[in-house]
């Protein structure tokens, strides 16, 4: 076998390649740590937004159950005032007078009287 002797490698070829190779792998270090570094300030911005969104619900719902509990207060009100007044009235209270009440109530409760809810 006949060898062909090749060139001694250009040591400043090598150190340069080396050097190219060695910068691109920080660089892309640099580039992975920069997206963790912006995918934790997402994460914390997306946390801070569904707490901000789980306290607007939390209140619309007590405000709603404060409504609705004044209103069936009130209902109730007018069913014991209702009551009385026909009471004193020398009627009393008959069984399908109270039915009819506790049906209109219901409806108004569950939306099914004008299509409107409490």
């Amino acid at each position: 076998m006949n060898r062909t002797p090749h060139p001694p490698p250009d040591n400043n070829v090598n150190s340069e390649a080396i050097n190219r190779v060695l910068q691109a792998e920080q660089d892309a270090q640099a580039a992975v740590e920069r997206c963790e570094r912006e995918a934790q300030a997402l994460l914390q911005a997306a946390q801070a937004q569904a707490g901000r969104i789980q306290q607007r619900t939390d209140a619309r719902i007590t405000w709603i159950e404060m409504r609705c509990s004044q209103w069936l207060s009130e209902q109730t009100r007018q069913l014991s005032l209702a009551g009385k007044v026909q009471a004193d009235s020398g009627g009393g209270t008959t069984q399908a007078a109270l039915a009819e009440l506790i049906e209109a109530l219901a409806a108004s409760l569950t939306g099914e009287d004008d299509g409107q809810t409490p």
